[in-house]
């Protein structure tokens, strides 16, 4: 009977682990990331409102960059995940925000997908969305990339950041935070 609790508790501890550190794994295999168009056509529809967003998340530090999370974080710090990628579980707030929203609401801070690039991978900054009239939009967005991925209504859009919303969104990053 003892040997039986201790595989049940062995288990459970290995499933708990798995658990945690799958947003991790799915770095190393981001079939998340097959599904998308990269059709830049789609741009008008899932381009977000011009209105404030909803909600916002900032990205966890990548646990394989330099500066990354120490692996014990990626297991047991709060998070929440959004398509597959890892975020503080903190909504973010602010004139930063509200900013980085209203250049993601512009068509001309976009250009199509130019194809992967040698930085280690789409690694998600910030998670916004925009709920309007029962309808969401959301935009995830790496800057290391310099890529944003949109969703809405069934539909996603991979594409670049052209270089002016690239230096917008990092003039809004060097804003205080709230």
């Amino acid at each position: 009977m003892k040997k039986r609790r201790k595989r049940w508790w062995v288990l459970l501890a290995a499933g708990l682990v798995i658990w945690r550190i799958w947003p991790v794994v799915m770095m190393f295999f981001p079939v998340h990331l097959l599904n998308l168009s990269s059709d830049f056509q789609e741009i008008p529809g899932v381009l977000p409102p011009p209105s404030e967003p909803t909600s916002a998340h900032e990205g966890m530090p990548d646990p394989l960059s330099p500066r990354g999370l120490p692996r014990a974080e990626v297991l047991f710090k709060p998070r929440k995940t959004f398509h597959g990628h890892i975020f503080r579980p903190e909504k973010q707030r602010g004139e930063r925000i509200r900013n980085i929203g209203k250049v993601l609401s512009e068509r001309r801070s976009y250009e199509p997908w130019s194809g992967h690039k040698m930085c280690g991978g789409f690694h998600a900054d910030y998670y916004l969305a925009w709920d309007v009239n029962s309808k969401k939009w959301e935009a995830m967005v790496c800057m290391g990339c310099r890529e944003a991925i949109l969703y809405h209504a069934g539909k996603s859009l991979r594409c670049d950041l052209s270089r002016d919303a690239v230096t917008r969104i990092q003039t809004a990053e060097a804003a205080p935070r709230n």
